[in-house]
């Protein structure tokens, strides 16, 4: 008798231990949920990634009821994947407000919101650009916090956010990726990814660049971390540095196609390394040589960049240079009297672009919110007929 309640109390004991560990073991989300847009504007992708294998679900909609859809998940694959779990919302009606959640059991679970793209003839919008977001993730914290408020103040910014490269320190290991741009612990950067999608560039800190492909997914040509995509009245060309891009390559090639066919009257490029700055890196002289001509010619408004962490402007053949490097990565002093800069600040910050038809109105804010530089484009209402192959002719 004695020796069956002994058995029963170990018993016991071994389920207590177990619940325990159980508890312990319990799953956790290590990252996101967050948002990238693939350019399709009835589309949204959502990624999450958790710290052991689990099935989960997500469901979206107009409001909390999350009616709309709802689909099952599982891990995308396996090995470098890592539970890492990748969704692509469909069907969306564009420049729509959608919410949506996911939920895997034993308590993961996570949510946010964005707004689709808007149609592809919107003359209207407005967006948000930063970039060089390593080594310090409490600054990064502090710029995404502000950037929260924009978008909260005026919804109109909850559209996407533009990156330039240098995400973490060490792009090539796990660590990084996990204690700087995806920390859980900072709140803000949390909440910007999950209501906001993140495009941006690889930076020479994403090394060769498997990691960033692992976490940025996006639909890259083939040989490189280049694409390009519109978000309503805007064509924006993604440039990978770390790829050949002198006339004749293959990216050189597809970034004068790309840029010859669209019919946006706005046109960005994104890239890392500036071709003019304010000190620190010098001055790239491949965007110097190959890129800004290509922009000249093909009507590019604006060359966003990072690499030197600092805000800085130039304005070289009426094509605004941006360096937007101050994300979170230690702060360099600018030089403001570099060749071809009109304005600066060593400050944590980002950008509010803002289109209404043929006027762009441009905002660097600081991480307090407090402006640092703006400035006005005016397109011309209407470009004469023989104007596109005259400025052929001058930059051929």
């Amino acid at each position: 008798m004695l020796k069956n309640k002994w058995i029963a109390k170990a018993g016991l004991a071994g389920l207590s231990i177990l619940f325990c560990f159980g508890q312990l073991s319990a799953a956790v989300l290590k990252k996101g949920p967050y948002l990238i847009y693939d350019g399709v504007n009835t589309q949204m992708k959502v990624l999450w990634q958790l710290d052991s294998s689990l099935s989960c679900t997500i469901k979206w909609g107009r409001d909390a009821s999350y009616s709309t859809g709802a689909a099952n998940t599982d891990e995308n694959g396996s090995g470098k994947h890592e539970h890492q779990h990748i969704y692509t919302i469909d069907g969306l009606t564009p420049y729509t407000h959608y919410l949506y959640k996911i939920n895997c059991g034993a308590g993961v679970d996570g949510n946010g919101s964005f707004y689709t793209a808007p149609l592809s003839d919107a003359r209207n919008v407005k967006l948000l650009v930063y970039g060089d977001t390593r080594s310090f993730p409490a600054d990064h914290d502090a710029v995404n916090r502000e950037m929260i408020n924009t978008y909260t103040s005026d919804p109109e910014f909850q559209t996407i956010a533009l990156h330039v490269g240098d995400w973490v320190n060490h792009g090539y290991q796990e660590a990084d990726w996990s204690s700087q741009f995806f920390d859980p612990s900072h709140t803000y950067s949390n909440k910007f990814q999950a209501n906001i999608p993140i495009n941006g560039v690889r930076g020479n800190h994403e090394g060769d660049g498997n990691l960033f492909l692992k976490y940025f997914p996006y639909p890259y040509e083939t040989g490189g971390f280049y694409w390009s995509f519109d978000y309503g009245p805007v064509h924006i060309a993604i440039v990978d540095q770390y790829v050949d891009y002198s006339p004749g390559s293959v990216q050189h090639n597809w970034l004068k196609k790309d840029l010859e066919s669209s019919t946006k009257r706005w046109k960005f490029i994104v890239l890392h390394e500036p071709g003019w700055t304010a000190g620190g890196h010098d001055n790239n002289v491949d965007v110097q040589n190959h890129i800004n001509s290509l922009a000249v010619k093909n009507g590019v408004n604006i060359i966003f960049a990072g690499h030197n962490h600092y805000y800085a402007r130039a304005d070289v053949d009426g094509i605004q240079h941006i360096t937007t490097g101050g994300g979170g990565a230690p702060l360099y002093d600018p030089d403001s009297n570099a060749e071809k800069i009109v304005s600066s600040s060593k400050s944590y910050h980002f950008c509010e672009i803002d289109i209404r038809g043929d006027d762009l109105y441009f905002t660097a804010k600081d991480k307090n919110g407090l402006q640092i530089d703006s400035f006005h484009i005016a397109l011309p209402t209407k470009m004469p007929a023989s104007m596109p192959s005259i400025i052929a002719y001058l930059f051929d």
